[in-house]
């Protein structure tokens, strides 16, 4: 298995889900992931109505920040001593938020500069 991509949790009142993903050391540094996150993005902000998307890592996760960084997400808040029942310690969790006005902003200046190539 290379790796899962999905929402981890739904928030139906506020409208907003929380991404979650994990991919084989052996596939990193090719882009699968930040290509998977996007397409769930899409899908939450067209298909289902989600207003807000939040997705975390543990300090240190360089290459999640860097997933989450392509996918549009922005710093949102630390939580210290957040318990990681698989290992069974805590940890220091980055969260980071993107909103679907934002994602849409990002989407047509990106389709603007391909259009303007």
């Amino acid at each position: 298995m290379i790796g899962t991509c999905g929402f981890t949790r739904f928030n139906f009142p506020a409208y907003s889900a929380e991404i979650g993903y994990v991919l084989n050391p052996a596939y990193w540094g090719q882009g699968i992931m930040p290509e998977a996150a996007k397409e769930l993005i899409r899908h939450a902000f067209e298909d289902l109505g989600m207003s807000r998307i939040w997705c975390g890592h543990y300090e240190g996760n360089t290459q999640s920040a860097r997933v989450q960084a392509k996918c549009g997400f922005r710093y949102h808040h630390t939580e210290q001593n957040r318990f990681v029942p698989q290992f069974n310690e805590y940890r220091v969790g980055i969260n980071n938020l993107l909103i679907k006005e934002e994602w849409e902003q990002d989407q047509k200046e990106s389709a603007e500069a391909s259009d303007s190539v």
